[in-house]
Protein backbone atom coordinates (compact mmCIF):
# COMPACT_ATOMS: atom_id res chain seq x y z
CA UNK A 1 0.00 0.00 0.00
CA UNK A 2 1.45 3.38 -1.05
CA UNK A 3 1.24 6.33 1.35
CA UNK A 4 1.99 9.01 -1.24
CA UNK A 5 5.14 10.10 0.59
CA UNK A 6 8.59 9.85 -0.86
CA UNK A 7 11.50 8.77 1.33
CA UNK A 8 12.87 12.34 1.14
CA UNK A 9 9.62 13.91 2.39
CA UNK A 10 9.42 11.36 5.22
CA UNK A 11 12.98 12.24 6.29
CA UNK A 12 12.15 15.97 6.19
CA UNK A 13 9.04 15.40 8.31
CA UNK A 14 11.02 13.33 10.80
CA UNK A 15 13.78 15.97 11.00
CA UNK A 16 11.22 18.75 11.53
CA UNK A 17 9.47 16.79 14.26
CA UNK A 18 12.77 15.97 15.96
CA UNK A 19 13.86 19.64 15.85
CA UNK A 20 10.57 20.74 17.42
CA UNK A 21 10.89 18.16 20.22
CA UNK A 22 14.51 19.18 20.93
CA UNK A 23 13.61 22.88 20.99
CA UNK A 24 10.69 22.20 23.34
CA UNK A 25 12.81 20.07 25.69
CA UNK A 26 15.56 22.70 25.69
CA UNK A 27 13.11 25.17 27.21
CA UNK A 28 12.67 27.35 24.15
CA UNK A 29 9.15 26.31 23.33
CA UNK A 30 6.49 28.85 22.58
CA UNK A 31 6.10 31.27 25.50
CA UNK A 32 2.79 31.60 27.27
CA UNK A 33 3.33 35.34 27.68
CA UNK A 34 4.22 37.99 25.12
CA UNK A 35 7.58 39.76 25.11
CA UNK A 36 8.54 41.87 27.13
CA UNK A 37 6.04 40.67 29.77
CA UNK A 38 7.75 37.27 29.68
CA UNK A 39 10.78 38.86 31.41
CA UNK A 40 8.55 38.89 34.53
CA UNK A 41 7.14 35.37 34.05
CA UNK A 42 6.94 32.90 36.92
CA UNK A 43 8.65 30.34 34.66
CA UNK A 44 12.47 30.57 34.53
CA UNK A 45 12.57 29.16 30.98
CA UNK A 46 10.35 31.98 29.73
CA UNK A 47 12.48 34.61 31.52
CA UNK A 48 15.64 33.11 30.00
CA UNK A 49 14.17 33.02 26.48
CA UNK A 50 12.91 36.60 26.86
CA UNK A 51 16.36 37.79 27.97
CA UNK A 52 17.92 36.00 25.00
CA UNK A 53 15.36 37.61 22.67
CA UNK A 54 16.03 41.07 24.14
CA UNK A 55 19.73 40.68 23.34
CA UNK A 56 19.04 39.48 19.80
CA UNK A 57 16.83 42.45 18.97
CA UNK A 58 18.94 44.87 21.10
CA UNK A 59 15.88 46.21 22.94
CA UNK A 60 17.43 48.91 25.11
CA UNK A 61 14.06 49.68 26.74
CA UNK A 62 14.42 46.58 28.96
CA UNK A 63 17.96 47.21 30.23
CA UNK A 64 16.65 47.96 33.73
CA UNK A 65 14.73 44.68 33.82
CA UNK A 66 17.78 42.77 32.56
CA UNK A 67 19.87 44.33 35.32
CA UNK A 68 17.28 43.06 37.82
CA UNK A 69 17.52 39.61 36.19
CA UNK A 70 21.23 39.51 37.13
CA UNK A 71 19.97 38.61 40.62
CA UNK A 72 17.46 35.99 39.42
CA UNK A 73 17.40 32.71 41.34
CA UNK A 74 17.79 30.74 38.09
CA UNK A 75 21.31 30.46 36.68
CA UNK A 76 20.15 30.33 33.05
CA UNK A 77 18.20 33.56 33.45
CA UNK A 78 21.28 35.28 34.92
CA UNK A 79 23.45 33.92 32.10
CA UNK A 80 21.13 35.16 29.33
CA UNK A 81 20.69 38.52 31.05
CA UNK A 82 24.49 38.97 31.06
CA UNK A 83 24.70 38.01 27.38
CA UNK A 84 21.85 40.33 26.45
CA UNK A 85 23.42 43.27 28.27
CA UNK A 86 26.73 42.55 26.58
CA UNK A 87 25.06 42.43 23.15
CA UNK A 88 23.26 45.72 23.77
CA UNK A 89 26.05 47.73 25.33
CA UNK A 90 29.26 46.09 24.13
CA UNK A 91 30.32 45.91 27.80
CA UNK A 92 30.13 42.76 29.90
CA UNK A 93 28.57 43.63 33.27
CA UNK A 94 30.73 43.82 36.37
CA UNK A 95 29.07 41.55 38.91
CA UNK A 96 28.91 42.66 42.54
CA UNK A 97 27.79 40.12 45.14
CA UNK A 98 27.56 40.41 48.89
CA UNK A 99 26.09 38.56 51.82
CA UNK A 100 26.28 41.71 53.96
CA UNK A 101 29.65 40.82 55.50
CA UNK A 102 31.86 39.84 52.60
CA UNK A 103 31.80 41.44 49.15
CA UNK A 104 33.00 40.20 45.77
CA UNK A 105 33.53 41.83 42.39
CA UNK A 106 33.55 39.59 39.37
CA UNK A 107 34.33 40.30 35.75
CA UNK A 108 33.58 36.77 34.57
CA UNK A 109 35.27 37.18 31.19
CA UNK A 110 38.68 38.04 32.69
CA UNK A 111 39.07 36.68 36.22
CA UNK A 112 37.28 34.78 38.99
CA UNK A 113 35.40 36.56 41.79
CA UNK A 114 37.66 38.78 43.89
CA UNK A 115 37.09 39.45 47.54
CA UNK A 116 37.01 43.19 48.21
CA UNK A 117 36.93 45.10 51.47
CA UNK A 118 34.92 48.11 52.44
CA UNK A 119 31.33 49.06 52.88
CA UNK A 120 28.56 47.93 50.61
CA UNK A 121 27.82 50.76 48.18
CA UNK A 122 24.35 52.27 48.48
CA UNK A 123 21.71 50.96 46.09
CA UNK A 124 21.84 54.23 44.15
CA UNK A 125 25.57 53.81 43.37
CA UNK A 126 25.85 52.31 39.87
CA UNK A 127 29.52 51.22 40.12
CA UNK A 128 30.11 52.94 36.78
CA UNK A 129 33.37 54.48 38.00
CA UNK A 130 34.80 50.98 38.49
CA UNK A 131 33.71 49.95 34.99
CA UNK A 132 35.33 53.05 33.47
CA UNK A 133 38.57 52.43 35.40
CA UNK A 134 38.57 48.77 34.33
CA UNK A 135 38.80 49.64 30.65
Amino acid sequence: MATGRTPASSKLLLKSLLAAVVAFLAGCGPPRMAYPDSLHSQRPDERACAACHAGRIKDRSVIGVLIDRLEDEDEAVRFYAILALEQMTGQRPLIFTSNGYTHWLWDDSHYPPRLVQGQTPPASHPLTAIIVQKD
